[in-house]
């Protein structure tokens, strides 16, 4: 848990002002029931599945490729299957509506993929986008301690993660990664424009992996899970950066807030950057979520 609070990925979105998909604890969740087994677990576990796909629909259907290695009951399996697809179908079929409307193409920015030097956490790539270094040998520790479910489980994360065309640091790709075969047999999965955000499961699923492979560490496990702490502890400057990276510290007309009394924002700032403001001035926003509307660009001129 330490080293995951100390990778500056896990604030990827949050830097952005997009919090809404950060929200993976229902996936998590229905990771731990499918692989305790059982049928009610099975139910919760496609309920929770259903509640992720609510949350952030390609978080939602990542999940189906992630549980497989946890899975340990395939009666639990196939009732979850059911619950979720009976629980996802009303918005299912809402969100379907809208996506025919979509075009099935790359966007003009390419993907916000993970470059593998952020796997690292080297300094060749902006914060947001490293794990911590030690994580990774968590996948190793853990597999050879007999985690090997949790090991498939995050290796599936982290290749959906690097996205369709693997880069060490950002840039033109290198080769294809295994992603750009599923959106080429799969189109609508050319939707998915932001794998990096798979990093927000893969990072707890390295985690348990070197979680796992401490506990077979017997004597030495104390001095282990001291200098874990202690390494996590040492990353702190990557965390500081993280919103920072390539810009100013303090985000413009951060000084304009209103001293008392929520704020709204009028100055033109795209997306949900607003959100990123709060911080600075403190203040509760009245529209934190929203995207801009089309009279806002009047009202900043007034």
């Amino acid at each position: 848990c330490a080293l995951l609070a100390a990778s500056p990925a896990m604030l990827h979105e949050l830097a952005g002002g997009r919090p809404a998909t950060l929200v993976v604890w229902p996936g998590l969740l229905s990771l731990a029931l499918l692989l305790r087994g059982g049928l009610r677990a099975g139910a919760l576990a496609g309920l929770f599945a259903a509640l992720q796909g609510v949350a952030y629909a390609w978080h939602g259907l990542a999940l189906c490729l992630i549980g497989l290695p946890l899975v340990r009951d395939r009666r639990a399996l196939a009732l979850g299957v059911l619950v979720g697809a009976a629980a996802v179908t009303p918005y299912a079929v809402t969100l379907a509506e809208h996506m025919s409307a979509l075009p099935i193409d790359r966007p003009a920015a390419g993907y916000t993929s993970a470059p593998i030097a952020g796997l690292f956490g080297l300094p060749d790539v902006p914060p947001r986008v490293r794990l911590h270094p030690l994580l990774l040998v968590g996948a190793i520790a853990g597999a050879s301690a007999g985690a090997w479910r949790f090991a498939l489980a995050a290796t599936i994360a982290l290749l959906i993660a690097l996205g369709p065309g693997l880069t060490w640091a950002y840039g033109e790709p290198v080769m294809s990664g295994p992603f750009a075969w599923l959106t080429y047999w799969v189109e609508p999965l050319r939707r998915m424009h932001h794998p990096a955000r798979l990093l927000s499961f893969a990072g707890p699923l390295l985690a348990v992996c070197l979680a796992l492979g401490l506990d077979r560490l017997g004597r030495l496990k104390p001095l282990a899970l001291a200098l874990t702490v202690l390494a996590a502890g040492l990353n702190h400057q990557a965390m500081r950066e993280v919103v920072a990276w390539g810009a100013s510290p303090t985000p413009p007309y951060a000084d304009r807030a209103l001293p008392e009394g929520p704020a709204v924002d009028v100055h033109g700032m795209t997306h949900r950057v607003a959100l990123s403001l709060q911080p600075f001035h403190r203040r509760p926003l009245m529209e934190p979520l929203w995207f801009r509307r089309p009279t806002d660009d009047k009202v900043a001129q007034e």
